[in-house]
């Protein structure tokens, strides 16, 4: 039984790329945190319905924790974690509840350790969403920072490109990662959503039928028939 799973953006990356001075807010901030009450919310509503897995995007963060940060709209990267921070953090959900965040879509170029470290701590994330589809050390460094016994999810094969990606490739990435991590913590994914908007998907739907049997494919590569 595959469990209900839901998708929201992060109240930081809403608050950071549509913020407008004079409209009824003094900051970006402020704003953020007004879109972390509605966002913290609606999870709790959708935990109340059932749902079991919910995953927040908040495509602006990882840019941010490159040793040159990418802009990160207006609002500050200690800022957008605080938003973050509040909109994720639930203080009653039963125990099988699972809210996971992904911070971005691609890894810097170079990662900036201990930005990357005060981003995983500062938010209460169960499970990290990762880009593990290019093969860069920024990926692996990512994965390096995090904290001792975290969850992680790697999305291993480029969700915006038709071609399959090698099994043996893709494991030589995940192999190394199990001397500073243990990959019972992990999980395997797409590196994103096949479509950000509904009627305009990445991929055709047997390029994305391939891609997710391919994921299948890595899973049981890593962890047997246990899935």
């Amino acid at each position: 039984m595959i469990a209900p799973k839901a998708s929201l953006p992060l109240p930081a990356y809403l608050a950071a790329t549509t913020y407008q001075p004079d409209l009824g807010v003094s900051s970006a901030r402020e704003l953020g945190e007004a879109l972390a009450d509605i966002i913290q919310a609606e999870i709790a509503l959708l935990v109340a319905g059932g749902v079991r897995l919910i995953q927040l995007n908040s495509p602006l963060l990882l840019g941010q924790t490159g040793t040159e940060p990418a802009p990160g709209g207006a609002l500050a990267f200690e800022d957008a974690l605080a938003v973050d921070a509040a909109a994720v953090r639930l203080d009653e959900r039963p125990e099988s509840v699972r809210v996971g965040v992904a911070p971005g879509w691609a890894a810097p170029d170079a990662v900036d350790r201990a930005r990357a470290e005060r981003m995983y701590a500062a938010i209460p994330a169960d499970r990290w969403v990762l880009p593990f589809d290019q093969g860069t050390v920024a990926e692996t460094d990512l994965v390096r920072a995090l904290l001792q016994g975290r969850d992680f999810c790697l999305g291993v094969v480029d969700a915006t490109r038709p071609e399959l990606e090698g099994i043996g490739t893709v494991m030589s990435r995940i192999d190394p990662l199990e001397a500073f991590v243990d990959l019972e913590d992990a999980a395997v994914t797409p590196s994103r959503g096949f479509a950000d908007v509904a009627a305009r998907p990445l991929l055709d739907a047997e390029d994305q039928r391939r891609k997710k049997v391919l994921v299948e494919t890595i899973a049981r590569y890593c962890w047997g028939n246990e899935l």
